[in-house]
């Protein structure tokens, strides 16, 4: 029994060593050098380059949540009251490089919205839509950047 357990100690410490050995003799490779985001500050605050090239790009944009509870007084009891909520998001996409005609844009405006009716009969629903969307090439912009005649305050 003593030599069973000797030789089988000897051969765990005989591959415990021979693994060893192999390991040390194993290349290491250099780790690449991880290129992180770089701050754009040609454009204003915000901007960073996207890796590789030499376009600014800014992400931004707001989120909105509201709750509203208002007590049913024409409803008998515990039946029920007039409570919903209200969201609303907005991402803006701003792309930006310099080139020999002047700076190169791309801007995107996505806005959503969603409510449950509680401020208003009939006004459940959801809303997307592109609030604004323009190329742009020096001083010169084309597409969608603002309403030319603001209705919501007729």
């Amino acid at each position: 029994m003593k030599l069973l357990k000797s030789s089988l100690l000897g051969s765990a410490a005989a591959f415990a060593a021979v693994g060893a050995a192999h390991a040390a003799d194993l290349p290491v490779k250099k780790a690449v050098p991880i290129e992180y985001v770089r701050v754009c500050g040609a454009y204003g605050a915000g901007f960073f380059y996207i890796p590789g090239t030499d376009t600014c790009l800014r992400i931004s944009g707001r989120a909105r949540f509201e709750g509203g509870y208002m007590t049913s007084y024409s409803r008998q009891g515990s039946n029920g009251d007039t409570s919903g909520y209200q969201g609303r998001l907005r991402i803006n996409m701003d792309a930006r490089t310099q080139t020999a005609y002047g700076t190169l844009r791309a801007f995107v405006r996505l806005d959503a919205g969603s409510r449950t009716g509680y401020s208003g009969v009939g006004t459940s629903g959801t809303q997307q839509r592109i609030g604004q969307a323009f190329p742009g090439l020096g001083i010169d912009q084309f597409g969608r950047a603002q309403q030319f005649v603001n209705v919501d305050k007729a």
